[in-house]
């Protein structure tokens, strides 16, 4: 069901609501509409879209698994990938894995209460409990297999022995806190990477390159302590992504804001895309002395951008974009745009020799102070 709600006024619950599986927006886009609920009720609702909505009244409201922030939600927290039994009953402790290869599910076995201890945990790990691989958890090189779609806050490997694997096969892992890896481990599965949070966390991928689309929700931070290597998409859905000035690599980094606000902060990193770099959905961007390297499509909100390199052949930059480099090679296209033409502003561009440029004849490419266009060919 869909239940559209008038702006004018509010629409006061005294003790239950129950709206898992629908729609709730303003009748009006873009005015929002106010549902108020005293304090003291925790309400957590799964499948559940929302747009132009302002909770209030001291109660709680969690959308939870499979649910959708349509935009201008306030007083409204978003976990669209955990259940509402993980967030309303959560675990919480530190669980160490222990007696070398094993799966994940089997926490009787393998899920400990300290590090080599014989005390067992009675479930899986859940949002709220740090999961620990240390020195005491292998004997040998053995695999630790993500057979489940699992969670936890933090997840350390940093003081592992014996070259374990973790092999996540094609399930997915969310994490509401920071993640270390160690190079004394290898990593293999393309399962996807679930990064929730509303505090500021790091991630340490010591370097491992990683399979899996990477999702990030929420409010929170993330801080790379490491470069970051995968060739799946990187999605940038709500909260802000700091590259520490680390090099990420990976096949498209896409900004939706699909939880709204999305902000990256890029400092001196290189972010090579083998296909797309989309900042469209972006809230904010610090590009820093930054360098995006897109091997296909470079769809730019209007930002400040450092540098940036448009090297395969067929390749497109749009948007009305501000750089303080642009370089050209193969044959590209520049200034094109969904909207229907744009006008870069691009301080230094250089097309390199044996490169063709295609420039988008609705707008205008502004050159601030360097052209070097030697052997090469402009076109409209």
């Amino acid at each position: 069901s869909t239940l559209h709600i008038d702006p004018v006024g509010v629409v006061t619950v005294n003790s239950f609501l129950e709206a898992s599986g629908s729609t709730i927006k303003s009748v009006v886009s873009g005015s929002p509409a106010t549902i108020s609920m005293p304090s003291g009720i925790d309400n957590c609702f799964e499948n559940l879209t929302l747009k132009d909505m302002n909770a209030t009244g001291g109660a709680s409201f969690t959308a939870a698994y499979g649910s959708v922030d349509q935009g201008n939600n306030t007083g409204i927290d978003f976990y669209p990938a955990l259940h509402c039994e993980e967030l309303n009953n959560p675990p919480t402790g530190t669980l160490y894995w222990v007696g070398g290869s094993g799966n994940w599910s089997d926490y009787a076995n393998h899920w400990a209460t300290s590090s080599g201890g014989t005390v067992f945990a009675d479930s899986v790990p859940g949002v709220n409990d740090n999961v620990v691989f240390d020195q005491n958890s292998f004997n040998d090189a053995d695999t630790v297999v993500l057979d489940i779609e699992a969670s936890a806050k933090n997840m350390d490997w940093v003081d592992v022995a014996h070259t374990p694997l973790f092999n996540r096969q094609s399930n997915g892992l969310t994490l509401t806190g920071s993640l270390k890896f160690s190079s004394e481990m290898s990593i293999s599965g393309g399962g996807h990477w679930r990064f929730e949070s509303d505090t500021i966390s790091t991630m340490d991928f010591a370097n491992i390159p990683v399979l899996g689309t990477f999702t990030f929700l929420g409010d929170g931070e993330w801080t790379l302590l490491s470069d970051l290597v995968t060739s799946h998409v990187i999605r940038l859905y709500g909260g802000t992504l700091n590259t520490n000035g680390f090099d990420v690599s990976m096949h498209q980094f896409d900004a939706t804001g699909f939880q709204g606000f999305t902000s990256l902060v890029l400092g001196s990193s290189t972010l090579s895309t083998a296909l797309a770099f989309n900042s469209y959905g972006l809230t904010v961007l610090d590009a820093g002395t930054s360098t995006i390297v897109c091997n296909g499509f470079g769809l730019m909100r209007s930002y400040s951008y450092h540098n940036i390199e448009l090297t395969s052949l067929g390749g497109e930059l749009s948007g009305n974009f501000i750089a303080n480099k642009v370089s050209i090679s193969d044959s590209q296209y520049l200034g094109n745009s969904y909207n229907g033409g744009a006008s870069p502003t691009i301080d230094s561009l250089i097309v390199n020799a044996g490169s063709t440029l295609h420039i988008d004849p609705v707008g205008v490419v502004t050159v601030n102070s360097f052209l070097e266009a030697s052997g090469s060919t402009i076109k409209s």
